[in-house]
């Protein structure tokens, strides 16, 4: 029953994920978590800890900590089955914010509020918020 809900929500979901109705999607924003997540699924610490910004990077100090942490915290985004990007948003600070759908090996669905900010020019992933699908923050 359970797997039934999540298929029935990602096929409503991905519905609005085409159409993205919510906001607009924001170059580079999406290849930049899609380029994390990949680095997770490759073990990458590396890579994954090169895309995070400089105040996430100060906070765990290393790609190997950095690596432990999601690992432990995160894990559907470690090991996703699937993922589907939704609207993109600013937040109060001007900042955008994408929302993903995942979906865990293990079948969990989350919605994960990615902020980002410029680096250098380029897009780097600052945190992120976990929610249940109904919208309450894990």
């Amino acid at each position: 029953m359970r797997h039934l809900v999540a298929a029935l929500l990602f096929g409503l979901l991905m519905v609005n994920a085409q159409s993205r109705a919510d906001g607009p999607a924001i170059a580079g924003v999406e290849t930049v978590i899609r380029a994390q997540i990949d680095a997770f699924r490759s073990d990458d610490g590396i890579a994954a800890f090169g895309l995070a910004s400089p105040s996430i990077q100060h906070q765990f100090g290393d790609p190997e900590t950095f690596l432990r942490m999601v690992r432990a915290a995160y894990p559907a985004f470690y090991r996703p089955k699937r993922l589907v990007f939704l609207d993109a948003k600013t937040d109060g600070a001007g900042r955008p914010v994408q929302k993903v759908l995942i979906e865990g090996m293990d079948g969990t669905t989350v919605i994960a509020l990615y902020p980002m900010v410029r680096v250098n020019k380029r897009w780097r992933i600052d945190g992120c918020v976990l929610m249940k699908p109904g919208g309450k923050k894990i």
